[in-house]
């Protein structure tokens, strides 16, 4: 498997091709959420791989700027289910993007690919590599604004308090019945930890 390094190259070179305007601060922010990855996994001590931790952390926005045409094409390839294309777009490229990533890139490990999967919705079965993500995703450096304060904050001190704290603020915007969910089940794994 190439290094976190050797990915950042690719990641960037991909955000190239895509012709956005936006692609230094989508660079920047997958640059940072690798950074809080790797922050979080020294600040709690957790037994995670790092080279595994920032390659998924790098690659969790792969698939950001791919076309509503690639994300149907990827769902008719894989017999998916067409309703993922039903939710809202700005979560396709974390459904969709282990796909591009397995065809682009070759990665196989169903880890890192899970973790990028759930990073935006998250997910009732997510590994710690997956809870560090998709909490990293939320409190990287870059992220401004009242609605990270506190899970930010946290961060530093309350692993699971950070991420109940991002669901939180999901639910502010869209109380769905995931993020209900994952409300109550961190709200379980908080009071145990």
């Amino acid at each position: 498997m190439k290094t976190s390094a050797e990915f950042d190259v690719i990641l960037w070179n991909k955000y190239l091709s895509s012709g956005s305007k936006d692609i230094k601060l989508r660079y920047e922010h997958s640059l940072a959420v690798k950074k809080k990855a790797l922050e979080l996994i020294d600040t709690f001590n957790f037994k995670l791989d790092k080279e595994k931790t920032a390659i998924a952390a790098v690659l969790h926005d792969y698939a950001k700027y791919e076309t509503k045409e690639r994300y149907r094409e990827i769902v008719k390839r894989y017999e998916l289910d067409i309703a993922l294309l039903d939710e809202n777009p700005k979560v396709h490229h974390s459904l969709l993007g282990p796909f591009v990533i397995k065809e682009e890139l070759g990665l196989e490990d169903e880890e890192i690919l899970a973790a990028i999967a759930t990073h935006t919705l998250g997910s009732l079965k997510m590994s710690l590599l997956g809870e560090v993500i998709f909490l990293a995703d939320f409190t990287e450096d870059g992220r401004i604004g009242p609605e990270f304060e506190a899970a930010k904050r946290l961060s530093r001190i309350d692993f699971y308090g950070a991420i109940l704290e991002k669901i939180k603020s999901k639910l502010r915007i869209y109380p769905d019945e995931l993020s209900l969910k994952l409300y109550q089940k961190y709200q379980e794994v908080k009071w145990k930890s």
